[in-house]
């Protein structure tokens, strides 16, 4: 097996990756990418970001999601549900939900939607939680998925994106962040809600720096002095806040999309037992987190447990993680569909999108 030193260090100049032929990695980037010279070349640098995180997480994931029970065929079906910290692994085990589905479970994990998309659109992936901005972008890009169903946090306040300061870094308001650096993750509803603030605020991008940094990075490059604000959704947000960082801004009020989404394949839709185990399965979710809210003590024990941190961090952390889904809304569409236009004008994306292409909703 690779190591993720050996990913890492033969990303080269040029978007190209070194991955053995045949291995799951090669698979996902070839998909979306062209042979040259014996690497992998991405044909959109758009994709960079994504795609090797993507190689570097795929290792974690299992690679039987192409079995089909549409056919006629006995074989059972597995669903790879990818998730990024949102705890859908831990809820969904503690709660049991998934003891009697009839399908089988396997998890993989990513730290951004653009490397779930790609790994959906590559078939290694059958469903994964996304925020808005990750849809946009890879549909930019030509991959192919759907997203369909939406996700909205059942405490706006804890559950959405926080622009976050040191405390004693004498900024207090975001005029403040003129000539400053703002560190987010690229291509990300972060990067979306970074960019929409400064919009509503009149600060031209051009007065701002940005540092794209993966999310795990944005405590640390924050409280070392090397970006000025992070901007973050709720479960990078809150080790930060926990550590001393300031609110500056929030995405709470009309003018912010308030929902993420379900996404999944095209091909997981056109097989009708697929279709049928993929919303079974994100109804079984929802579940879930219906289940958590009245058993807030064993949710937080399973969050503990499954990433480590200590039950009373993740105690405070779970009310941030109560989610949500339904169809999605008329209204997530249209404000989606601004941002995808606002990030076609800012040259973020090299074509326009229409949002409405990429939505099926299945829970209709």
């Amino acid at each position: 097996m690779t190591s993720r030193s050996d990913l890492t260090a033969r990303c080269r100049v040029g978007y190209e990756f070194w991955c053995p032929p045949g291995s799951p990695q090669w698979r996902t980037l070839a998909s979306v990418s062209e042979l040259k010279d014996g690497a992998i070349y991405v044909k959109s640098k758009y994709l960079l970001a994504g795609l090797l995180a993507t190689a570097l997480a795929l290792p974690l994931a299992a690679c039987g999601s192409g079995d089909s029970g549409g056919d006629g065929s006995s074989t059972p079906i597995t669903l790879t549900i990818s998730e990024a910290g949102e705890g859908t692994k831990s809820l969904t085990e503690a709660a049991g939900v998934f003891k009697d589905a009839g399908y089988k479970v396997e998890w993989a994990h990513f730290d951004t939607g653009p490397a779930m998309l790609a790994a959906i659109a590559s078939g290694n992936v059958d469903l994964s939680y996304v925020g808005g901005l990750p849809p946009i972008v890879s549909a930019a890009s030509g991959l192919d998925f759907r997203v369909v169903a939406g996700v909205v946090p059942v405490h706006p306040e804890l559950g959405g994106h926080n622009l976050l300061v040191e405390k004693d870094s004498g900024i207090d308001s975001l005029e403040e962040l003129r000539g400053k650096t703002i560190g987010v993750p690229k291509s990300t509803s972060p990067h979306a809600f970074v960019v929409r603030l400064l919009n509503r605020s009149d600060i031209d991008l051009q007065d701002v720096k940005f540092a794209y940094l993966e999310p795990t990075q944005l405590g640390a490059a924050l409280f070392s002095g090397r970006i000025d604000a992070a901007a973050a959704w709720e479960v990078n947000a809150a080790p930060i806040r926990g550590r001393g960082a300031k609110v500056l801004a929030t995405d709470e009020g009309p003018d912010f999309p308030r929902s993420a989404f379900m996404a999944t394949s095209v091909k997981d839709l056109d097989d009708p037992a697929r279709r049928a185990a993929v919303t079974d399965a994100i109804e079984r979710t929802a579940n879930a987190h219906e289940w958590a809210l009245t058993h807030e003590k064993e949710h937080a024990e399973a969050v503990a447990k499954d990433s480590g941190i200590p039950l009373d961090e993740a105690q405070v952390q779970i009310k941030g993680k109560q989610l949500t889904y339904g169809p999605i809304t008329s209204n997530d569409i249209r404000l989606n569909q601004e941002t995808a236009d606002m990030f076609f004008q800012i040259g973020e994306i090299p074509m326009k999108v229409d949002f409405n292409s990429v939505v099926d909703n299945i829970l209709n």
